[in-house]
């Protein structure tokens, strides 16, 4: 996912768990599989959160006790195994004020001795002063997640942490010979949603065109996406940084659920329907075309009250009726060649093609572009 940290979304995840380290409370993050697993991922939320960490490797298969292993890696060689070893390790001089990170991804079984000395360490750790406290910060996948409820820390999820000026921004940035085409940036963003690895494989080579996005999301498809099954309706949503709704976890986990743009639960591109996907590019068009195409129909209905006698003041004149006055005026409709008229068509189709909820194709955009930029330029 490259540094998504410097997004708004993902600095805000970042400065909610330092806000509870710094009330002195221990954090666990639940990540879907994609990112629970990602080094690169890990290394840059603690980099975000701006506190010094001590890393744990909790990747080794032990036979010892949990204790040992970890203060082995703290250096501390004075604390002797048994019943009494984590709560000894929690008060131990080396680890006052220390930041703990424990980065735990696997099973439920695979991780149960490391969660269960855990969360000993945070009941050891409670009566601490906030000051000299150590503290945790773990990451991991849902099983992670869900085996610290109850337990005396801070739980964030990577839920509905990306919106649209996240994505934007991401494209925004993929996009250096094409960074004035707005429409193409939100297209990607509209298309890929909260997956930015998606909207980087979008930005590289695919035009927004609504023909040719089955064939760019074909090369992106995940072997564990093959059999996911989407819900007929979708649950209600959770707000940001809470746990996904349970209906989705299994979706989630896969990355191909998660909230985005004002947190509605968001399907993976490659997990929708065609026809769902193709309104995401609908969005997109709407939010970019469409005031173009009303401001140009103001300024030629402006210009037809000028030159037609008889019209009536305050008519707004839609799309359709700026083609039938100029159709119906042999003047009007050679003005300049005929080149209003062809903008005055083209405004209208446009209009009708996006009022019935269909996508205009990259080239009929260009077309449209080019007839404004020359109706204008000829004043």
């Amino acid at each position: 996912m490259g540094d998504v940290w410097r997004l708004p979304g993902p600095a805000r995840l970042a400065d909610a768990a330092r806000a509870q380290l710094d009330r002195g409370t221990s954090v666990v993050l639940g990540l879907p599989a994609p990112l629970a697993g990602d080094a690169d991922f890990h290394r840059g939320l603690r980099r975000a959160i701006d506190v010094h960490f001590d890393l744990l490797d909790t990747s080794a298969a032990e036979d010892r006790p949990v204790a040992s292993v970890v203060a082995e890696q703290m250096s501390i060689d004075d604390v002797p195994p048994g019943a009494d070893a984590v709560s000894m390790l929690a008060r131990h001089s080396k680890m006052l004020g220390r930041r703990l990170a424990f980065p735990l991804a696997g099973k439920a079984e695979d991780i149960a001795s490391w969660v269960a000395f855990m969360r000993s360490f945070l009941a050891a750790a409670r009566p601490i002063p906030t000051p000299d406290r150590p503290l945790l910060l773990i990451t991991g996948g849902h099983p992670c997640a869900l085996a610290f409820t109850g337990a005396d820390l801070a739980t964030l999820w990577w839920w509905g942490v990306l919106d649209r000026i996240d994505t934007s921004c991401h494209v925004q940035d993929l996009l250096p010979g094409r960074a004035r085409n707005g429409l193409l940036r939100d297209t990607i963003a509209e298309v890929a949603g909260y997956d930015l690895d998606l909207a980087s494989h979008l930005a590289a080579d695919w035009d927004g065109d609504e023909a040719t996005l089955a064939s760019a999301l074909a090369g992106y498809t995940a072997p564990d996406w093959a059999h996911a099954r989407v819900p007929g309706s979708l649950p209600r949503t959770s707000t940001p940084l809470s746990a996904p709704p349970a209906a989705l976890v299994t979706l989630w986990d896969l990355g191909l659920a998660d909230g985005w743009d004002m947190f509605g639960v968001y399907v993976h591109a490659c997990a929708n329907a065609p026809d769902r996907n193709r309104l995401r590019i609908w969005r997109a068009q709407i939010r970019n075309l469409m005031p173009l195409i009303d401001e140009e129909r103001a300024r030629i209905e402006t210009w037809l009250h000028r030159e037609v006698r008889g019209l009536q003041d305050g008519r707004v004149l839609e799309a359709g009726d700026l083609f039938e006055i100029v159709q119906g005026d042999y003047r009007l409709k050679s003005w300049r060649g005929g080149h209003r008229k062809r903008l005055v068509s083209w405004l209208r189709d446009a209009r009708n093609t996006l009022a019935h909820l269909e996508t205009l194709s990259p080239d009929e955009v260009a077309r449209g572009r080019r007839l404004i930029w020359e109706d204008r330029q000829a004043g």
